[in-house]
């Protein structure tokens, strides 16, 4: 290791390093050798990481290849007959055709010019405008004219553009002067007296460029310290991590002209909503009309209406102050920095514009145009499917969104419209709550004896398909009648837009389906589409859903009956995608067997969503759509395995601290104790706590591996030796362990909840005794439902936190923890 170390420093100056060959040290997963640990945490902290982890030797993985790059890259590992290991190859696209330096193009605002100028404008011949399109018009033409009029634009030559902020004119006269002794010093190589003026003034202004370069990084960390966004890209600025976007050039290769081509592209994303839709109407041989009445026929409705009350410029400056200072602008190009920085002349002819449109149910035209940026997900780069289209609205448009979302999403929430088993976008709500009921209750299940299993659904282009005839009806169902029925109307109606690269635009097309992505009403509206599949009934079924990511699990007391529930709750999730014309994507949608051991463990399993009659005599040979059963699945950013170990979820984990040490490395020379303390919580500590509280109760063993690697983090951020003791770095760091913060955060959030339920209840008295359930098994005993109520007895009995605001109870838990050593936190959990 020592040898290692040595050698991979001499090269630490290259971009793009690959170590590869026979280690004979094995690093696949699952491996509880601590030499590998010791092995990937000195390659990390060098930038090295994995290219692959496949058994290269029997079943061992010890043919590496070692990457350092921010290039795209691919191995492989193939097997040949020459000798008994595998061939492992790397190719890496270096990227050496480099595209010519251009002019770069500033743009400067006259505020001063541009506030006085509006604030003389007299606004009472506006304010007797009551057409909403003839008044957002104006609003708009006056402020474009102002912004354009006061915009200055010009180019600045890249050699004139000063990339590094820190080099003063002073620096760069001696840098040209270390420049030009080195080049005497070349033309001389034999004189002594010149060799050493070079190499002095050579090592003196090398030493002045790097304090200056380490003073601004640290003044760059300190400003955005309180910003994690900002901090994660100062760090990327700092550590030259920035691999670049995907481009979407190649989206122009389609066709003969880059306009044709974006027209294809545009024509694909208009109405790849309705062809999912006609082939489904073609299916099931019915028609939207028919659909349309099956949600009269079905659904409740609720006594409950929405008014949308009027706004006024107080509301409206606050939603200009809330805006992204970075966010893009719409079609009109004016920025979001020019409303915030306007906010006290602008708010009020705002209001007037936003109170015609709720009053008149009217959405003006023009702020339903869209400019599409493709955003690329995966696969192949030119193709379209691959890329989801965000929608960039004009500011105005947006404003005018969050206004009506406020509202809406208010009376929904109100009066408990939206199904309590959906968390996405919803206030109070996250992905943790739905990984933690949805891992509690396969957990409590299991417990109990019973067969559990675990579907997950995909959907092709779920924000896509949305139908907006059976939108609108379910808004109307669940309360949106009148004039805002006749806004949502108006606002879904008649929209187009047109996709933009570079320069290059395409024609502007209607679309007819679908919800605006990228838009502020958006995911609100697709929450209202799919309350209904949340509150679906299924036998021994339960649905959790984040947006469009869904997860139902179905149990029973033997396979064969829950296999009978899953097929029957299945084909009713799919009659239901079907009458409101969304498409299931069977060749993504995974299921999981749940089992505590292998006697558990079915064999010979397959699951069908059906399309015949469940129950028919041709129903076990019929050739319906089959499933694929899988070990283990991502769902909401962590992985969860058919047996609950979470053996997969620590194995994603590690890697990520892992390449955090050569950025820790690079950090901690330009940042003080503050800085660091903060660097690590904002980028190691949250990749950590991320649902601790649902996986980290799992077995020490499995930890294991998680717990090294923050330990590896900790010394390369404080500058410590690799065997530096354990117990003493965490005394001097003063963070929390693994095994720590999930009892932090386990007792944080059982606090938060009990104290929520008691002042929802009214019982804020104190008491001591919670409903405390006794699993059956030591399974049970890991997962939240179990292990909860008792970890916050015991803190409660120690520390008294019953009656203690969250703030304060999360100061007092902390300071408790961070004392205790490692064998009394597993005491504690025990």
């Amino acid at each position: 290791m020592n040898s290692l170390d040595v050698t991979l420093n001499k090269y630490k100056s290259f971009k793009t390093n690959i170590l590869i060959g026979d280690v004979n040290i094995d690093i696949k997963p699952n491996n509880m050798n601590s030499h590998s640990d010791q092995y990937l945490d000195l390659t990390g902290l060098h930038g090295f990481h994995p290219a692959h982890t496949f058994p290269t030797h029997a079943a061992n993985c010890i043919d590496h290849i070692l990457l350092k790059t921010n290039n795209v890259s691919t191995a492989v590992v193939c097997q040949t007959s020459v000798t008994d290991h595998s061939a492992v190859m790397v190719a890496i696209d270096m990227q050496i055709a480099r595209a010519p330096i251009l002019p770069r193009t500033n743009t400067k605002i006259n505020y001063e010019a541009l506030e006085d100028e509006l604030a003389a404008i007299n606004w009472d011949l506006f304010y007797e405008v009551y057409d909403v399109n003839t008044a957002c018009k104006q609003f708009s033409i006056i402020l474009t004219t102002l912004y354009n009029k006061h915009k200055i634009t010009y180019m600045k030559a890249h050699k004139l553009y000063n990339k590094k902020p820190w080099i003063t004119p002073s620096l760069i006269k001696s840098i040209k002067k270390r420049d030009l002794l080195h080049a005497k010093h070349n033309k001389n190589p034999n004189d002594i007296n010149l060799r050493t003026t070079y190499y002095k003034y050579r090592n003196t202004c090398n030493f002045i460029l790097q304090n200056l370069k380490n003073q601004y990084d640290q003044s760059l960390l300190e400003k955005n310290l309180d910003n994690p966004k900002n901090t994660w890209k100062t760090i990327k600025t700092i550590c030259h991590l920035d691999s670049g976007k995907t481009s979407c050039l190649d989206l122009l290769d389609s066709s003969d002209t880059p306009k044709s081509a974006l027209n294809k592209v545009n024509q694909y994303f208009t109405t790849v909503g309705s062809i999912l839709a006609e082939d489904i109407l073609a299916t099931t041989q019915s028609t939207e009309e028919q659909l349309l009445s099956n949600i009269k026929a079905g659904s409740k409705g609720t006594p409950f209406s929405l008014y949308l009350t009027p706004t006024d410029s107080f509301e409206v400056a606050k939603f200009i102050m809330n805006l992204k200072t970075d966010g893009s602008p719409g079609w009109d190009e004016l920025p979001p920095i020019v409303f915030k920085n306007l906010k006290h002349l602008i708010a009020e002819p705002l209001s007037h514009i936003i109170n015609l449109s709720i009053i008149s149910g009217v959405v003006p035209e023009v702020l339903k145009l869209a400019q599409v940026c493709p955003i690329h997900k995966d696969g192949d780069t030119g193709d379209p499917s691959n890329y989801r289209p965000i929608s960039l609205l004009t500011i105005i448009a947006k404003l005018l969104e969050k206004v009506i979302k406020h509202r809406l999403s208010k009376f929904l929430e109100d009066n408990n419209l939206l199904a309590n088993n959906q968390f996405g976008f919803r206030q109070k709500r996250s992905t943790e709550d739905a990984v933690i009921q949805l891992t509690d209750t396969v957990a409590s299940s299991l417990d109990k004896g019973e067969r559990c299993i675990g579907v997950f659904l995909d959907l092709k282009k779920a924000f896509d398909t949305v139908s907006i005839p059976l939108l609108l009806k379910k808004l109307e169902v669940l309360g949106v009648r009148g004039t805002a029925l006749s806004w949502f109307t108006s606002y879904l109606s008649n929209r187009r837009q047109y996709v933009k690269l570079g320069t290059t635009k395409s024609d502007t097309m209607s679309t007819h389906f679908g919800v605006p992505q990228g838009s502020v009403l958006g995911p609100m509206l697709f929450l209202v589409y799919i309350n209904d599949l949340c509150l679906l009934e299924a036998a021994s079924a339960q649905i959790f859903t984040f947006a469009d990511d869904t997860a139902i699990l179905f149990t029973g007391s033997s396979w064969e009956d829950v296999q009978y529930k899953t097929e029957e709750g299945l084909l009713r999730v799919s009659q239901w995608l079907q009458n409101n014309l969304l498409t299931l994507n069977t060749s993504k949608t995974k299921y999981l067997c749940f089992h505590i051991n292998n006697s558990t463990n079915p064999d010979n399993f397959t699951l069908k969503i059906h399309n015949c009659k469940l129950g028919s005599q041709a129903h076990n040979s019929c050739h319906c759509n089959s499933i694929e059963r899988t070990r283990s699945i991502r769902y909401l950013g962590v992985i969860i395995d058919d047996k609950l170990n979470w053996s997969g979820q620590i194995e994603a984990l590690v890697p990520r601290i892992r390449k955090l040490l050569h950025i820790f490395k690079r950090i901690r020379a330009v940042a003080n104790q503050v800085i660091i303390k903060a660097i690590y919580y904002a980028l190691c500590q949250s990749i950590i706590c991320y649902c601790i509280a649902t996986w980290g109760g799992t077995h020490k063993t499995t930890l294991i591996k998680l717990e090294r690697a923050q330990r590896a983090a900790l010394k390369v951020l404080y500058s410590k030796p690799y065997r530096y003791p354990t117990a003493k770095l965490y005394q001097e760091t003063k963070v929390l362990t693994v095994r720590q913060l999930f009892v932090f955060k386990t007792i944080l959030r059982f606090h938060k909840t009990s104290l929520d339920t008691r002042i929802k209840t009214g019982r804020i008295s104190r008491y001591d005794h919670w409903c405390k359930p006794i699993p059956a098994t030591q399974f049970g005993n890991r997962f939240y439902f179990a292990i909860s109520p008792t970890l916050y007895s015991k803190a409660n009995k120690n520390l008294h936190l019953l009656n203690l605001t969250t703030s304060k109870c999360k100061i007092i838990l902390f300071a408790w923890l961070v004392n205790k050593s490692y064998e009394d936190t597993e005491i504690l959990i025990q």
